[in-house]
């Protein structure tokens, strides 16, 4: 019982050892397998921060002016204002391209008429107004020339009525003239007839006065018996004037009075105030010089009145012929509408007209035109950063005068060293 209690303790502690041994071996003697995790691949953003200095400014920004000149007159927004886009900022002063659209506007408007009423066509009624307006038009053509024939006709006697008393003034003066000379003559031969510087003096003032009064020469000591005997000089051209009554004969004569009036007034006043003279030959003396000189202010006054009456002459008839020409004028139109409207109007005329529409409606696109660069918009909508202009200003194109910036975003400007610049 003893010898098997042993054998049957040895073979339970072999078992134990060879248990041991081998858990031993599968620990550290087996071959081992590594674990393995699997995932799902997703992208991602990796991120890395950059930091720099820089400045916030708006993302839009503009500098607005006006594509035209002009005076501003309105001005609607000041600096810090918040507009919409198209918000009106200011406008210059439209009054002349007002007035201006007015015109062309009216002219479109006729042109456009016209287009309407050749389109239609003529009714009745227009060409019995065309031949009534014909008919006037000839009955004033009519009135006109005879209205030129009255105001030629006044004009002629107008003239004659001035030339006639140059003609009565010039048998006056030439009389007052001639007994100026005697008188002078007279007092020349009993005091200046010896060789003194006075007397030489008033023999050469007396020549040139009786060469422009009674022609020829070196009669300036002759006695007033050979004056007697001269008939040329003004005093023959006054005496053709008489005889041919002619307008040329009559200027020609009241122009060699003038100058012959004048050389005898100059040779009166020659004579010495020294002189001793009579009381009557003192008298007779100024009677001459103021006579003289009240002919020379005669005979210029009736040649001024001459010139002023050829002068009113000229513009009356200028002025009734201009009313008859304006008035063929008026004829000639008035047929020739009464002859279109019997005629109606062609293809041509209709589309030469349609091109007078165009022409005239484009004057009127260009002047709106000009009336929209009066007016400065906001382009975007944002807040106003510049507004310097004053009411009254001249405003010059392209010069601003507002500067407005966006609100509906910003941007960042900064500086990023070179290293970093793949990491933006």
């Amino acid at each position: 019982m003893i010898k098997t209690f042993f054998t049957r303790k040895r073979i339970s502690i072999a078992l134990v050892v060879i248990g041991i041994a081998g858990a031993a071996w599968f620990f550290f003697f087996r071959e081992v397998v590594p674990v393995q995790e699997t995932v799902t691949a997703q992208r991602a953003t990796i991120e890395r921060i950059v930091s720099v200095t820089g400045k916030v400014q708006a993302f839009d920004a503009v500098d607005l002016s006006f594509e035209k000149g002009g005076r501003i007159s309105k001005i609607h927004v000041s600096v810090g204002d918040r507009v919409s886009a198209g918000t009106t900022l200011l406008e210059l002063d439209r009054a002349d391209l007002t007035a201006q659209l007015a015109e062309v506007d009216a002219a479109y408007l006729v042109q456009r008429a016209k287009l309407q009423e050749m389109e239609r066509g003529t009714r009745t009624e227009e060409i019995v107004i065309a031949e009534a307006t014909v008919t006037s038009a000839k009955q004033t053509l009519a009135d006109a020339q005879t209205n030129v024939l009255s105001v030629q006709n006044k004009a002629t006697a107008d003239m004659n009525e001035k030339y006639d008393a140059a003609l009565h003034a010039l048998a006056k003066s030439v009389n007052t003239a001639n007994g100026s000379l005697y008188t002078l003559t007279d007092i020349q031969l009993k005091y200046f007839s010896d060789s003194s510087q006075e007397s030489i003096a008033l023999a050469d003032a007396k020549a040139r006065a009786v060469a422009l009064l009674l022609g020829g020469s070196s009669f300036g000591r002759a006695t007033n018996d050979v004056l007697g005997t001269l008939n040329g000089g003004a005093k023959a051209l006054a005496a053709t004037a008489q005889t041919t009554k002619a307008p040329a004969d009559i200027e020609q004569a009241l122009n060699a009075t003038e100058q012959a009036l004048i050389a005898v007034k100059t040779a009166l006043d020659t004579v010495p105030v020294s002189v001793k003279l009579t009381t009557t030959e003192s008298t007779n003396l100024q009677t001459e010089k103021s006579n003289v000189a009240g002919e020379s202010v005669t005979i210029s006054a009736k040649k001024q009145a001459i010139a002023v009456q050829k002068v009113t002459n000229e513009s009356a008839i200028s002025t009734a012929q201009t009313s008859v020409n304006t008035a063929k004028s008026a004829l000639v139109s008035a047929e020739a509408g009464l002859a279109l409207k019997q005629a109606g109007a062609t293809e041509e005329q209709i589309a030469a007209q349609e091109a007078a529409v165009q022409q005239a409606s484009a004057a009127v696109q260009s002047v709106r035109a000009q009336l929209a660069k009066t007016v400065l918009q906001a382009p975007i909508a944002g807040v106003i950063t510049k507004q310097d202009a004053k009411i009254g200003q001249i405003a010059s194109a392209n010069v601003t005068v507002a500067s407005l910036i966006s609100d509906a975003g910003f941007e960042i400007e900064a500086r990023i060293p070179e290293a970093d610049i793949a990491l933006v």
